[in-house]
């Protein structure tokens, strides 16, 4: 129990999210300390925090869920939609430190902590969506330091859709990830989750992943029974490439674009 109060007091270091219009919200900082900055966008599930955090269509993101309670059940690394966090930041309204679950293997805020990825509770994650409903989606910061300064880094800092996160998140090298199926599928991966390589490989099909700098010629010549082209994060204004390769193949093969 000491142990645990203990822990529970260094939880109160606080934190604030500032955004580009200039409002403040002050909160609890959580996870790792420092600043965060990104697109401050809101999701509305009831759970599946984990999925959230490492699907690679939230890179460079702030992600605000909300749903209240977060990190109830904790982590397991078999629900990882990716190889590693991919939001910049998770800003919630009540976080769990003592987590009740079956096969939980880490607290949310460890698990943030570990990876270097900054968090804020203790905020109305309603109030924030509503603003960005009204007045529409801004850049924001998540920082343990002073507002202020933050406010100011934030003014200078690029806007979400000027950066290519799909070249940040995409596989360096093309893999198989599951060699053995009827159909032989192509998958471009422009920030591919997980689970939507589980569920081809379950419907019997063998999945070459390429990155999404893929030719058109590099997978006709594996000779696939279709292709894939992933969800991702970003505008796909620089992802011209991509696109050149999916219009070259598109009344050749089967495709498919998520």
């Amino acid at each position: 129990m000491a142990k645990l109060l203990t822990k529970i007091c260094l939880m109160t270091k606080k934190g604030y999210l500032v955004l580009s219009d200039g409002s403040i919200y002050q909160g609890i900082s959580y996870g790792s300390e420092g600043n965060a900055y990104g697109e401050v966008v809101f999701n509305t599930s009831m759970s599946g925090y984990q999925e959230i955090l490492t699907d690679p269509s939230y890179a460079g993101q702030i992600v605000i869920p909300t749903y209240p309670m977060q990190g109830n059940y904790g982590v397991n690394q078999g629900y990882e939609e990716s190889s590693k966090i991919q939001v910049a930041s998770f800003v919630i309204r009540s976080h769990s430190p003592t987590p009740s679950h079956f096969d939980v293997q880490n607290t949310l805020s460890d698990y943030l902590k570990e990876r270097g990825i900054p968090g804020l509770s203790g905020v109305d994650t309603r109030a924030i969506t509503r603003r960005i409903r009204s007045e529409g989606v801004m850049m924001g910061m998540v920082t343990t330091g002073n507002p202020q300064e933050a406010f100011e880094e934030l003014s200078n800092s690029p806007a979400y859709d000027t950066v290519n996160f799909v070249e940040r998140v995409t596989t360096a090298n093309e893999y198989i990830w599951n060699n053995e199926g009827a159909l032989k599928i192509a998958l471009v991966d422009c920030g591919v989750k997980y689970n939507i390589l589980r569920n081809l490989a379950i419907r019997n099909c063998k999945i070459h992943v390429f990155p999404s700098n893929v030719s058109s010629d590099e997978i006709l010549n594996i000779n696939p029974d279709g292709v894939v082209f992933s969800p991702g994060p970003g505008d796909p204004v620089h992802n011209q490439g991509t696109v050149a390769t999916a219009s070259s193949i598109v009344r050749k093969i089967p495709t498919l674009g998520i």
